[in-house]
């Protein structure tokens, strides 16, 4: 399986994206250039979804890369999904999801990944008119 990924802003706060294969260095710097152009128009309350249930291998690099960037704009993060079924990637995001407070929630089934994402875009009715 070649190395893909995918981005695409859902809502105007809400940031996906979907890894498959090999994650690299040109992958992650790839994703932090999307994510860095909707992180500085979005301003805070940004709530990002990560689909790596297809990602096979990462370089530890790549791992490296991301954390700096994370950290420095978290504050701007309500909510990050992360879709993972390997074990190594589960292990880096607990990690993660214990220094950021719980910040970041694991997802190791697809439904309840994708129900947080459709919660996440479900626009929010204010008033109903009668007719």
């Amino acid at each position: 399986m070649s190395a893909r990924l995918h981005v695409e802003v859902v809502a105007p706060k809400v940031f996906t994206s979907r890894a498959t294969g090999h994650c690299d260095v040109a992958m992650v710097d790839e994703l932090i250039g999307h994510l860095e152009a909707w992180r500085s128009k979005a301003g805070p309350g940004l709530v990002a979804f990560h689909d790596l249930d297809e990602v096979t291998d990462y370089d530890s690099e790549a791992r490296l890369r991301i954390t700096p960037w994370s950290r420095q704009h978290l504050a701007q993060f309500h909510e990050v999904h992360v879709l993972v079924r390997s074990q190594a990637l589960a292990w880096g995001i607990r990690l993660l999801s214990v220094l950021t407070d719980g910040l970041i929630t694991a997802h190791h089934e697809r439904a309840s990944f994708e129900a947080a994402l459709a919660k996440a875009v479900r626009p929010v009715v204010i008033g109903a008119s009668r007719g």
